[in-house]
């Protein structure tokens, strides 16, 4: 799943839908057979090594943030539940 975003981030960023070095935000969901999650699926294994979202927000500049509800409050900011 990670890597699918990576991916897709990077693509947009060639293409040139979005800025090359601005931070883009991913939200992952589950289906409701999770009550609750949050962090806890990180690390994951990435390019053969371990890394945390923290990391992945670092060299990447991508922001990887798990939940099941989350609302557009403006064009620069969303409020996640």
């Amino acid at each position: 799943m990670v890597r699918q975003i990576l991916d897709t981030v990077e693509f947009f960023r060639a293409k040139g839908i979005l800025e090359k070095g601005r931070r883009a935000t991913a939200i992952v969901s589950f289906p409701n057979l999770i009550e609750e999650f949050d962090t806890t699926f990180f690390p994951v294994r990435l390019d053969g090594e371990y890394v945390s979202v923290e990391d992945i927000l670092l060299d990447r500049k991508v922001l990887i943030v798990p939940t099941n509800s989350a609302s557009i409050v403006s064009t620069m900011r969303l409020k996640f539940s």
